[in-house]
């Protein structure tokens, strides 16, 4: 498990909390990654970090690859007729989040997106 940002250094969660961040979008690659959780936030160089957010989140589905989805990471996936969303587990309004994603890590790929 690793925390990947636009920059190596600790960053504040919401609530105060610190993370360390282990990798940066530029050094890593969504195919080193079995699944990946997306969470939002706001930073100095906002549209830099949504799109680098978004690619990394479109190669990670591109993979067939479990995704799973914070509240605050809502904005970088998105329900449409032109995307299968089998295998991305959402956050919101679903009291079986953890189970859900731990299952979809489980199957590892999600086939059907084909």
């Amino acid at each position: 498990m690793g925390v990947i940002s636009r920059k190596l250094g600790t960053i504040a969660a919401a609530d105060g909390t610190k993370i360390e961040v282990e990798e940066t979008f530029l050094t890593t690659n969504p195919v080193l990654y079995d699944s990946i959780y997306v969470v939002g936030g706001t930073t100095a160089n906002q549209e830099k970090i949504q799109q680098d957010i978004l690619n990394f989140v479109y190669e990670t589905y591109k993979y067939y690859k479990p995704i799973s989805v914070a509240i605050t990471g809502q904005l970088y996936i998105h329900a449409s007729k032109d995307n299968n969303l089998d295998g991305v587990v959402f956050a919101a309004n679903n009291p079986n989040f953890e189970k859900d994603f731990v299952s979809a890590i489980t199957k590892q790929r999600f086939w059907t997106r084909i």
